[in-house]
């Protein structure tokens, strides 16, 4: 893609990101399913600056992959990517908060299901050992 305003703008907005957490570890998984969701759905081309800068907004859902883990973040990139490019008809096409507005969705979707995963993952786990007594005679 090309090196426009409007890249530059998301990638100024990646890096104070960082500020927070946001490094490669737990970005690129969010990268992989944005990438992956191009390649499988109808969206954009990837090298297209709506892309691009859906992409560069997307490591906003990094702490979903630093936490839950990198399958997660691949799905919760595929999710944005695919909210980006169908939520517009809710704002009535207005595009400067559009990526924004769809990380939040996704956040606010996937952090209360993957919470729940987790507790009951946990609660099967301590659940599901055995407590071994041993005899002592």
């Amino acid at each position: 893609g090309k090196l426009n305003g409007p890249v530059i703008g998301a990638i100024l907005s990646a890096v104070g990101f960082s500020a927070f957490g946001c490094h490669l570890k737990n970005s690129f998984p969010i990268l992989v399913g944005i990438f992956l969701a191009s390649l499988f759905g109808t969206f954009h081309e990837i090298t297209s600056t709506g892309m691009l800068v859906a992409a560069v907004f997307g490591t906003g859902l990094a702490p979903i992959s630093g936490f839950y883990g990198s399958f997660y973040g691949v799905i919760a990139g595929m999710l944005h990517i695919a909210l980006v490019h169908n939520v517009s008809t809710l704002h009535e096409g207005l595009n400067l908060y559009n990526s924004g507005f769809s990380t939040g969705f996704v956040a606010g979707i996937l952090v209360p299901i993957l919470d729940n995963f987790t507790a009951v993952r946990k609660e099967k786990k301590t659940l599901g050992k055995r407590i071994i007594k041993k005899n002592h005679r």
